[in-house]
């Protein structure tokens, strides 16, 4: 099975028009067809493509896709911090960032929690790395909020003894 993903933050209009293309693009290169969806992690409830289509004199060509709305799991926040699903913590950090565009301070104790909740979940040290430096990306903070974050984190490591996330990764 061919998976093809797009990921798309921001409305645009030939997004369907993408996607087709490079659907039709993998099927071209490995002659068969992939399974495309779209993760659209934009902020706007009411955006859901999932369809491209045109036509020309008696001539039509349509394809359909498969889309998750990430704004749909802002409901369920609680259900996803039980996720034993690592996207879980992707999608709770991708939510929690929207959510905080204007309130930093908000963002501060957001960002500590998803954290540590990576160490709760009993991830293993690659996980735990790669989701911590996810969250790191995303979730932006002033820089005298992310020192005081870096040294909550720091704090949190030493008195569980694991030291998988340093300041420097």
């Amino acid at each position: 099975v061919l998976v093809h993903v797009e990921v798309q933050a921001q409305e645009k209009k030939d997004f369907p028009n993408r996607t087709f293309i490079y659907n039709y693009r993998i099927y071209d290169l490995f002659q068969r067809p992939p399974v495309s969806l779209a993760v659209l992690a934009d902020d706007n409830p009411k955006w859901r493509p999932c369809v491209y289509s045109h036509k020309m004199w008696g001539c039509r060509t349509g394809f359909r896709f498969r889309m998750v709305k990430i704004l749909d799991y802002g409901k369920n926040l609680e259900e996803l911090s039980r996720s034993d699903n690592v996207f879980a913590v992707a999608v709770a950090a991708h939510l929690r960032t929207m959510e905080t565009r204007k309130d930093t301070r908000k963002r501060f104790h957001h960002k500590i929690e998803l954290t540590k909740e990576l160490y709760r979940r009993g991830l293993d040290k690659t996980d735990i790395i790669n989701l911590y430096r996810f969250i790191d990306w995303i979730m932006r903070l002033p820089e005298e909020l992310e020192n005081d974050y870096h040294r909550e984190i720091i704090r949190f490591e030493e008195e569980r003894k694991m030291q998988y996330v340093t300041t420097a990764e």
